[in-house]
């Protein structure tokens, strides 16, 4: 028997130990892949880009990893040596797709279309990562061309994307709504692996999975291996799309949570992928690696170009008497600016917050209610859920006139719909959600996230006849609320038809 054993799949390849030896040796590798933040706190843990059985007989890398990972055992000259094979080609049930009326792709979107359908020779060929600005249609395209391939599809998202991607797949498809299968939750889980496992799932044409539900799923096979199957769950995760008939796989807003998503290819054994993403950059440079690790620029397509339609303002403003003790900016024991820490303290002191207040409430009548035309609507980022109930509260004093709404965590996506104001946080609504109409989005986040920027500004949509704007708030007296704005600057100069900067009136 070899020391170690290499299964290659679709998108990952499967190390198997099989000395101590050849454990400790994978166990260093995976050292490499380790992302540690420079500022680490409870949202920024030390994360593993790569799955490992609890016993290491098993470790699982994205395929991107293959060559490094085969030049390291080869650099270690194994006495015994190692197998490598490849897992087959991986079956799926075949599926007719019927396109509503009028559905056609819009000029731009085809090459996109011929790019994903487009053989690749390299070992990413089962892979597809579309980049497309907001507003330009990648998930009808994404969909319409999932048709044209004609395997079964299965959607993978986070769990709060899951009603908007039902709602995506009726609109695209004439489909019956029983027809399509949501697992959200670990009880749907395992009714789905039954079903897999009883090849009874021909009554469903499209699944829709969300990745939380996943992620104790793999959690609980890594923990336990190969007593996994006496826990209950009928089919292991690396089989788990192939039980399910699933041939195309599309993966929304990949950039989001990238270890999430990292995860789910880890174990992913289909035909295709397609993943979905508006920016698809990070700031950090290990994430950068990963990105190129499981998608490389051979099997990424951004050729749709960004049109420029919205006006942007900077807005800046000062506290009357700043303290800085009293205005904190971080959280104990860390250096990193927080939002969430700088909102705490206004939400603390009532002549802060009611200034604060005001000139958010300013610039909403000045940007949104005095342009307002029938259908308009405005979109308001804080950070704090606090914080979201306060603009509420006072906006719906203001402007009686229209219905203002928070959405977040749990709020219904109908609120999108129903309101006319909507204040939100940028994890609830910072991205993957359309919202028709929208003219005017107030970001009154300090961030310096590229990735959460862009995904900000690209709520706003391009409306024939009217004008749609974008302000984000900065305070002078804050170093790092300088710092991003200047970053904003650049970040945003060539993705908007107008920049202007100008001073709040209201001192808070």
């Amino acid at each position: 028997m070899k020391a170690l054993s290499i299964v290659i799949h679709t998108h990952n390849f499967c190390v198997t130990t099989n000395t101590d030896f050849a454990k400790a040796c994978v166990q260093k590798f995976t050292d490499r892949l380790i992302h540690r933040p420079f500022q680490q706190g409870p949202q920024q843990k030390p994360k593993l880009f790569a799955s490992v059985r609890a016993d290491m007989k098993e470790f699982r890398f994205v395929i991107g990893v293959l060559g490094s990972f085969k030049k390291y055992i080869d650099d270690l000259s194994f006495i015994d040596g190692y197998d490598m094979s490849f897992a087959g080609v991986p079956s799926c049930k075949k599926t007719t797709y019927e396109l509503v009326e009028n559905s056609e792709y819009r000029d731009y979107q085809i090459p996109v279309r011929d790019f994903v359908l487009s053989p690749i020779s390299a070992d990413y060929a089962y892979s597809r990562l579309i980049t497309m600005p907001t507003g330009t249609g990648k998930t009808k395209t994404a969909l319409m061309t999932a048709a044209l391939i004609g395997n079964k599809i299965g959607v993978v998202v986070l769990a709060k994307y899951v009603e908007k991607w039902v709602a995506d797949i009726q609109e695209t498809f004439k489909i019956d709504p029983k027809r399509i299968l949501v697992v959200v939750g670990a009880k749907y889980l395992k009714g789905l692996l039954f079903l897999a496992s009883q090849d009874k799932l021909d009554d469903y044409d499209a699944i829709v999975i969300s990745m939380q539900t996943l992620a104790p799923y793999y959690d609980t096979y890594e923990a336990y291996g190969d007593t996994f199957d006496d826990l209950g769950f009928d089919v292991r995760p690396a089989d788990l799309f192939t039980a399910c008939g699933i041939g195309t796989v599309i993966i929304d807003e990949s950039h989001e949570h990238i270890h999430l998503v990292h995860r789910v290819m880890s174990y992913m054994h289909v035909l295709m992928t397609i993943a979905l993403s508006a920016t698809f950059q990070s700031d950090d440079m290990f994430i950068t690696r990963i990105h190129k690790a499981m998608f490389p620029h051979e099997i990424r397509i951004n050729s749709v170009k960004m049109r420029k339609y919205i006006h942007l303002s900077a807005v800046a403003y000062n506290f009357r008497n700043f303290n800085k003790n009293k205005i904190r900016t971080s959280s104990w024991g860390s250096t990193s600016y927080s939002h969430v820490e700088f909102e705490k303290a206004i939400l603390k002191d009532g002549n802060y917050l009611n200034n604060y207040l005001r000139m958010l409430s300013s610039t909403i009548r000045t940007g949104y209610a005095d342009d307002y035309k029938k259908g308009d609507k405005c979109l308001v980022f804080a950070s704090r859920i606090e914080m979201v109930n306060k603009i509420v509260k006072n906006l719906e004093k203001l402007f009686p006139q229209f219905k203002v709404s928070s959405y977040v965590k749990d709020d219904d996506y109908h609120v999108l719909k129903e309101s006319d104001i909507i204040v939100s946080t940028l994890g609830s609504a910072g991205t993957a959600v359309d919202i028709k109409g929208l003219t005017c989005v107030l970001l009154s986040v300090a961030i310096n996230s590229s990735v959460s920027n862009l995904q900000a500004l690209g709520r706003l949509r391009e409306i024939v006849g009217r004008i749609v704007r974008f302000y984000y708030f900065y305070c002078e007296q804050i170093p790092k609320h300088v710092e991003y704005h200047y970053n904003k600057v650049e970040l945003f100069r060539d993705r908007v038809l107008r920049f202007n900067e100008y001073f709040s009136d209201v001192l808070i």
